[in-house]
């Protein structure tokens, strides 16, 4: 039984991870959300079997069907990874299912899903433009601080302040280099992941961010020779994302790292 819910879920995840891929595309166009989806080469209304998550890509070899254009294989990851959140998130809330007010679980459960989905899309967009979309941040911030009250017991210091807070680094650096070191949208983005995380998980998913942007850029550079350098722009928003993902699914927290280090 667990089973085929963990299967309903994915695919439901895909689902949506498919309609953000269109909002993606869509973002900062002149094109709204309504209407079919098309061919953005040849312009074409897409059929039925040609918009189901990922199996479409694989059954189309990742090629358009009208004027065979390669399809990016951002769309079948975007479905993918979204598939991998709904699961994740929803076994990170299955263990309080009637323990809990059905309330707070689903509304939990939803804060969680909004905030990875906004998530997913700034972390495309980040990587492809170099630039955090303001439309889906403010739409992060806005749940991650509003949805805290709903996550958990909210303290002053460690949930409310704590957005600002892990944001003052960011923009500090951001400020000294003028913008050289690091955007102000990462600022933006360690605001929501404070308020959504929580003190001392905000700050464990920051220093995951750091560790696995720093071993990226170390790799990329070993094997990519002379194309990535020490002043190649890397985009660090995808990494505070991860971080947040990571450090919210494992329930991570500062005090345990600084524990397992020291033992």
């Amino acid at each position: 039984m667990l089973s085929l819910i963990t299967i309903f879920v994915f695919c439901l995840g895909a689902i949506v991870g498919s309609f953000l891929g269109v909002a993606l595309d869509r973002y900062n166009t002149n094109m709204t959300m309504g209407g079919r989806s098309k061919c953005f080469t040849c312009n074409r209304n897409l059929g039925a079997l040609e918009m189901v998550p990922i199996f479409s890509q694989i059954f189309l070899k990742g090629k358009c069907k009208g004027c065979k254009t390669k399809i990016s294989n951002e769309y079948i990851l975007m479905e993918i990874l979204s598939g991998v959140v709904f699961v994740m998130v929803f076994y990170k809330f299955l263990p309080y299912f009637g323990l809990v007010n059905p309330f707070y679980f689903f509304g939990g459960i939803a804060i969680a899903l909004i905030v990875f989905s906004s998530l997913l899309v700034i972390s495309f967009y980040d990587y492809r433009h170099k630039l955090i979309p303001t439309g889906y941040l403010y739409l992060f911030l806005i749940t991650s601080f509003f949805g805290m009250f709903l996550l958990r017991d909210v303290t002053l210091i460690g949930d409310i302040l704590a957005g600002p807070i892990v944001a003052f680094p960011f923009y500090f650096l951001w400020t000294i280099s003028k913008g050289k070191w690091i955007g102000l949208g990462d600022a933006k983005l360690a605001l929501g992941m404070g308020w959504f995380l929580g003190l001392s998980s905000a700050t464990t998913a920051v220093l995951l961010s750091f560790w696995m942007g720093a071993a990226v850029a170390i790799i990329l550079m070993l094997l990519r020779g002379t194309k990535y350098k020490m002043q190649t722009e890397i985009p660090f928003g995808p990494f505070l994302v991860l971080g947040t993902f990571i450090a919210f699914v494992y329930s991570l927290h500062l005090e345990d790292i600084l524990i397992s280090i020291i033992l």
